[in-house]
C-alpha cells in the first residue's frame, strides 16, 4: 500500500522494516502512530493527473547521512512523467559511506540507470524523441563531481560512481543540476518526518489539497451527526406522540366506564 497508493507513508514503513528482527515497544509505538495516522486520513489518495508536457522525465535524488543505527545512509528517489509521480523509492544504502557526499553520490549513481530506462520507455510509447531527463540534486559538491569531475575519492568504488556520473553528463544521457534543500521533494523520503511538515509534504506527494480533502472529511462527519441528531429527534417526538395518544385513549376508556356506571 505504501507504494502503490499512499507514498506518503513509505519512509516510515521502510524504517520500520529494518526493526523487525530487533523490534523494541519504541518501534510497536512507532507503528501505533503510523496506523493511527492512516485511519485518521483514510480520504488522502494518490491522484494522477496530465499536466504539462508529459514525455519529460524528471526526477528528485537525495540521501540522509548515517540515520541508521548501524551509520548506514538512506536513500530517497521521486521520478515524475511531465508532472506526474511514477515511481518512488525510499530504501537503506547498502555500503558505508564515509561523509554527506559520498552518501548523496551513492544515491545518485544507484537511480541513473532507473531514470534512463523511464525516458526508454517513453520513447517506446511515444515512438518519438525525448527530451533529455533532469537529475535534481542539493548536493553542490555531488553536482560538481558528476559534471566536471575531479576531486579526491575515498575508494575504487566510489571512483567508479563518479566516473559513471560524469560520462552519463557528458553523452547527453542525463543533466544533472542543483536544487537547494527546501525545493527537493525528495527530503521526505530519505528521513521521516516531524508531524508539522507531514501534512506539506503529504499534500506535494499526493498530488491534491490534503486540507481540503479533511475539510471535506469533517463536513461530511457533521453531516452525518446532523442527520442522527434528526432522526433521534423524529424518534423522540413519535415516542412523545405515541404516550400522548395512550394517554388520551386510557382517559377517554375511563370516562366511558364512569359513564356506564
Amino acid at each position: 500500500m505504501a507504494k502503490l497508493a499512499r507514498p506518503d507513508i513509505l519512509t516510515a514503513v521502510i524504517f520500520l522494516c529494518t526493526r523487525v528482527q530487533e523490534a523494541t515497544e519504541e518501534d510497536r509505538d512507532k507503528l501505533r502512530r503510523v496506523l493511527g495516522y492512516l485511519k485518521n486520513t483514510q480520504d488522502r489518495t494518490l491522484t494522477l493527473q496530465a499536466h504539462g508536457h508529459a514525455s519529460t522525465v524528471t526526477a528528485y535524488v537525495d540521501a540522509a547521512y548515517a540515520i541508521h543505527n548501524d551509520s548506514k545512509s538512506h536513500s530517497g528517489v521521486v521520478i515524475y512523467m511531465g508532472r506526474t509521480l511514477v515511481y518512488v523509492s525510499s530504501r537503506k544504502q547498502k555500503c558505508m559511506s564515509k561523509s554527506p557526499t559520498e552518501a548523496e553520490l551513492i544515491a545518485l549513481t544507484d537511480n541513473l540507470g532507473l531514470v534512463e530506462l523511464f525516458r526508454e520507455f517513453l520513447e517506446f510509447v511515444t515512438q518519438g524523441p525525448v527530451p533529455i531527463p533532469v537529475v535534481y540534486q542539493d548536493c553542490n559538491a555531488v553536482v560538481t563531481l558528476v559534471t566536471r569531475g575531479g576531486g579526491q575519492t575515498r575508494t575504487k568504488h566510489l571512483r567508479a560512481r563518479m566516473h559513471l556520473g560524469k560520462e552519463m553528463v557528458d553523452e547527453e544521457r542525463i543533466k544533472v543540476i542543483y536544487s537547494k534543500a527546501k525545493d527537493m521533494q525528495t527530503d521526505g523520503f530519505s528521513k521521516p518526518y516531524e508531524p508539522a511538515k507531514q501534512g506539506p509534504f503529504s499534500t506535494l506527494i499526493l498530488g491534491k489539497d490534503v486540507g481540503v480533502a479533511d475539510r471535506n472529511k469533517r463536513e461530511k462527519e457533521r453531516t452525518e451527526d446532523g442527520c442522527l441528531e434528526s432522526r433521534f429527534d423524529l424518534f423522540t417526538r413519535n415516542q412523545a406522540r405515541f404516550w400522548k395518544e395512550l394517554e388520551d385513549t386510557v382517559n377517554v376508556q375511563r370516562f366511558l366506564r364512569k359513564r356506564n356506571c
